[in-house]
C-alpha cells in the first residue's frame, strides 16, 4: 500500500496502478505478486524464474506476451512442450503482419521453410536483395513468375546493384545491362 501511494503522490498514475492490481492478486509473498514487483523493476529473466517456478508456465508466456516479447514466449513454450505453441507461432505471425514488419514475418517463414512465401513478404516489405539471396540459395530459379516478380521488384525499387548481380547469377548479364 506504501509503494502504491508514494506513486500516487509522485503523480505516477500507471505504476500506482500496477502496483494495485499486483495488490488485488493476493498474497504479497506469492509468485504473481513478486513477479509483478520484478517486472515493475524491469527485472523480466527473475518475474519469469519466478513464475516457471511456481508452475505458472502460461502466466510466464502471457507476460512475454503482453510485453511484446515473442521470442522470449516461443522460446519457454518451445521449452516446456506447451499445448499451445503453434497458436503462439501464429499470433505473433499475425502481429507482425498487423503491424507492417513484412520482413520480420518473411524471417519466420524462411524459417519454417516457407520459402516462397518469406519471398513474397521481403518483397511486400522492400527488401527485394533479400528475396533474391533467398531464390539463390534455395535453388529456386526454376519458377520463372517468382523470379521475375524479384527481377522487377529490384528494379522498380531502383536497386540496381542487387538486380544487376541477380541477373548474372540467373546467366542473363545482357539483360543486366539494359
Amino acid at each position: 500500500f506504501i509503494a502504491e501511494r508514494c506513486y500516487v503522490a509522485l503523480g505516477d498514475a500507471a505504476r500506482a496502478s500496477f502496483i494495485r492490481s499486483a495488490i488485488e492478486l493476493g498474497d504479497p509473498g506469492s509468485a504473481q505478486v513478486r513477479a509483478r514487483i520484478a517486472l515493475l523493476s524491469g527485472n523480466f529473466r527473475v518475474a519469469e524464474a519466478l513464475l516457471l517456478v511456481a508452475g505458472l508456465v502460461d502466466d510466464a508466456i502471457n507476460m512475454y506476451v503482453a510485453l511484446k516479447k515473442w521470442s522470449l514466449a516461443i522460446a519457454i513454450a518451445e521449452s516446456r512442450g506447451h499445448h499451445d505453441l503453434q497458436s503462439l507461432r501464429d499470433r505473433h505471425y499475425q502481429s507482425l503482419l498487423s503491424s507492417g514488419q513484412d520482413i520480420r514475418a518473411g524471417e519466420l517463414r524462411e524459417r519454417d521453410a516457407d520459402y516462397v512465401g518469406a519471398i513474397r513478404l521481403y518483397l511486400k516489405g522492400g527488401a527485394g536483395p533479400r528475396a533474391a539471396d533467398l531464390i539463390r540459395s534455395q535453388v529456386l530459379t526454376h519458377d520463372t513468375a517468382l523470379v521475375e516478380e524479384v527481377i522487377d521488384s529490384l528494379l522498380s525499387r531502383g536497386q540496381y546493384e542487387a538486380a544487376g548481380d541477380f541477373l548474372r547469377h540467373l546467366s542473363q548479364p545482357d539483360r543486366a545491362l539494359r
